[in-house]
């Protein structure tokens, strides 16, 4: 029962792509396309398709090394839906730690 719950889910999820989103994300890994899950449905949360996640959030997300959630990152990046905004800060003893600042946008895909 609770795989065809998660297999009617992931129908669903995969109507809701436009046609470049939809080609995009079938080439991409299973971690790949999780990673996407995550990127696109927190920044379609917000009016400018802006959200906050540093490598380590997402690789504890995926359950993967910070590097392999960098890669990814890195990837999406390259490939155009994600831009940075702001770069984020590790924390050192008086200072806060700051989750990079992404965007989302599909427009921009190469």
């Amino acid at each position: 029962e609770v795989d065809a719950m998660i297999k009617d889910r992931e129908a669903r999820y995969f109507t809701e792509l436009s046609e470049n989103e939809k080609i995009y994300y079938q080439e991409l890994t299973l971690s790949e396309q999780a990673a996407f899950r995550i990127c696109r449905d927190l920044a379609l949360k917000t009016k400018e398709n802006l959200f906050f996640m540093s490598y380590a959030e997402l690789g504890e997300r995926l359950e993967v090394k910070l590097q392999k959630a960098q890669i990814i990152m890195i990837n999406f990046v390259k490939d155009g839906p994600l831009s940075e905004v702001e770069k984020g800060t590790k924390w050192t003893p008086g200072i806060k730690a700051k989750a990079t600042s992404w965007r989302w946008d599909f427009s921009k895909l190469k």
